[in-house]
């Protein structure tokens, strides 16, 4: 399991990388990795995972790789729960992320003695909320729905 999830994570830091260049699409429900640094408008519950490693130290292996293969996988996983709450997910691999909320722009950027991966939770009209370091996918999508209130998930876990 461990080295699928290892070698799941490596095969989208290559896809990442390879795209760097290119401008990412966030139109759809589904948000697929913005690996770019513009401005998010915040128009709805709104969850950003960010990774402020440089991409170029997953081409190393080691730690920060096996950290981008768990936020990657338990971020897949949690996806579908969230998209059926209506949550936006953007992703953004830099050290700096702007936000557009209530009409007021901000700049996050993790502090020097924090994890540099992790999660914002931004709605309008609500105060925005931070999380450092990688959450389970049954973590991630409780917390989200916690921290922008949403309904908890009905049904089977």
């Amino acid at each position: 399991m461990r080295i699928r999830r290892a070698t799941w994570g490596l095969m989208t830091a290559t896809t990442l990388l390879a795209c760097r260049g290119a401008s990412n699409r966030t139109d759809s429900a589904t948000t697929v990795a913005a690996v770019d640094s513009g401005r998010i408008v915040v128009a709805g519950p709104t969850l950003v995972v960010f990774f402020a490693h440089p991409l170029a130290a997953i081409d190393s292996g080691g730690e920060t790789a096996e950290v981008m293969s768990d936020l990657q996988y338990h971020l897949g996983s949690a996806r579908p729960s969230l998209d059926s709450a209506g949550v936006t997910i953007v992703e953004r691999y830099d050290d700096t992320v702007e936000y557009a909320l209530d009409g007021v722009v901000h700049r996050f950027w993790p502090p020097r003695d924090s994890a540099y991966v992790g999660y914002l939770f931004l709605a309008p009209r609500a105060r925005p909320r931070t999380h450092y370091g990688v959450m389970t996918d049954l973590g991630l999508a409780e917390t989200a729905r916690a921290q922008l209130g949403l309904p908890p998930a009905t049904g089977r876990r």
